[in-house]
């Protein structure tokens, strides 16, 4: 059971899991009008993507499907989704609780924040996750399994890097994700000997319809990025990805031939900071962590330790333009010497 199954995340995840044959119970809320303050596109538009278009889908790919209504702010919507898909399937085996509310009030700034757009975020990201999982919980138990995901982000983790306004997080958004990544390991705690699994996920910056209406075009940036690059080849390329990343907006990775230019990674990453634009490894591998190599010696992973010596991470957030990605590929330039 996916909720929030009508575009992003929660449809990709949808198809992901009837692509591992799975049935499937998606969500989403059913309206076709737009509710007061909700996001739209750069027209004023709805957002595209609706629950019969998931479904659609879904059944194209020869997957069993329940499309259920279920709006977050209702809680009687959330008991007769429950409700339905117990009827239908018996049980739920995999529960992700990805919906979130999406009002543009959620990143308000603490000036601008009022007490209703609270009372939104405790119900949608708090009081419906947590109702929903309860009220199919029963029927995982007397299975013996369940799993329960939740879809959190790293805004409930720690602080902004800029204000709300300049494309950070609010405080309502913040404390919605953090309220919700502590709900899996108090499942885990008390269930965990009972068959049932539970996670707290956070995908990064996914560049879903619904980020590019809150703060703009982020993966303009990352397609700013390799053209930029291109030019630099061989000495410096992006990191290969695998096909399902390509979505996530959280770094964007270079592999550089160092010996090629004479200069370390120490002394590019300082130069760069000097200019201040900084970059950063992602990540260490585990086989070099010290715990790693004083339990099981020096490893021999001669892909990761190729990697490793080549990655770097350079500057990709909201909040940049082109003119940032023009300056970092720029600053990477002189740091390696190249012309």
């Amino acid at each position: 059971m996916v909720t929030g199954a009508s575009r992003g995340i929660g449809r990709a995840t949808a198809l992901a899991f009837a692509k591992g044959g799975f049935d499937l119970v998606i969500t989403a809320r059913a309206e076709n009008r737009q509710r007061d303050g909700e996001l739209t596109d750069a027209a004023g538009q709805p957002l595209a993507g609706s629950l019969a278009d998931t479904e659609a889908a879904l059944l194209h790919m020869g997957a069993k499907v329940l499309a259920l209504p279920m709006d977050l702010l209702d809680s009687a919507s959330i008991d007769l989704a429950a409700t339905q898909a117990l009827a239908h399937f018996g049980r739920v085996d995999v529960l992700i609780n990805n919906a979130i509310y999406q009002g543009l009030d959620l990143n308000a700034s603490l000036a601008d924040l009022s007490p209703p757009t609270l009372l939104r975020v405790w119900q949608a990201y708090l009081q419906a996750p947590l109702q929903l999982t309860l009220l199919l919980l029963p029927a995982m138990l007397a299975a013996g399994k369940g799993s329960i995901i939740n879809v959190s982000s790293g805004a409930g983790e720690s602080d902004p890097p800029l204000p709300a306004s300049q494309g950070g997080w609010g405080f309502a958004y913040g404390a919605g994700k953090a309220a919700l990544s502590r709900l899996a390991g108090v499942i885990a705690a008390e269930y965990g000997a009972k068959g049932i699994f539970a996670y707290t996920v956070n995908p990064g910056i996914v560049n879903t319809e619904a980020l590019r209406a809150s703060i703009g075009e982020d993966g303009e940036l990352a397609r700013r990025y390799a053209e930029r690059l291109a030019p630099l080849a061989p000495v410096v390329q992006l990191a290969d990805s695998p096909a399902w990343s390509r979505a996530v907006l959280h770094l964007m990775t270079v592999r550089i031939d160092f010996p090629a230019t004479g200069r370390s990674r120490r002394a590019v990453v300082e130069a760069m900071g000097a200019e201040g634009v900084g970059t950063q490894v992602h990540y260490i591998p585990v086989s070099a962590q010290p715990y790693y190599v004083a339990r099981y010696g020096p490893p021999d992973l001669p892909g990761a330790a190729s990697w490793y010596r080549s990655a770097l991470s350079l500057p990709l957030f909201p909040a940049m333009a082109d003119a940032d990605v023009d300056r970092a590929v720029d600053t990477l330039c002189r740091a390696l010497g190249l012309g």
